[in-house]
């Protein structure tokens, strides 16, 4: 059984964005209140976070929800590049956001 809601997931997917875009390192969002554990490739190799868009409304997937989202990223200065990505959500009994795009396509 799924839990947890589709405002929920999208609600804990723009947390982890917005902790991104602000700077934030993934590592520190496990010292928050809710903790929240991410895995995102991109942002764990250092890559900017300038903006983002959830897309669409989140959707039952496996056991997790599958968030979508628009991200425009830029490394060290280099131009912007505009990605749609996917993470699988989960919200207990730990909230995951996990980077999946490629289980999706």
């Amino acid at each position: 059984m799924l839990v947890g809601d589709e405002d929920e997931a999208t609600t804990v997917v723009a947390q982890a964005l917005e902790a991104w875009q602000s700077g934030l390192k993934p590592d520190q969002l496990q010292q928050e209140s809710p903790q929240i554990h991410v895995a995102d490739e991109d942002w764990r190799a250092g890559q900017s976070l300038k903006s983002f868009a959830v897309q669409g409304a989140p959707l039952e997937a496996g056991g997790h929800w599958r968030v979508q989202a628009q991200l425009v990223l830029s490394a060290d200065g280099k131009s912007e590049t505009r990605k749609s990505v996917a993470y699988a959500v989960t919200l207990e009994p730990e909230i995951t956001v996990l980077r999946a795009d490629d289980h999706f396509e």
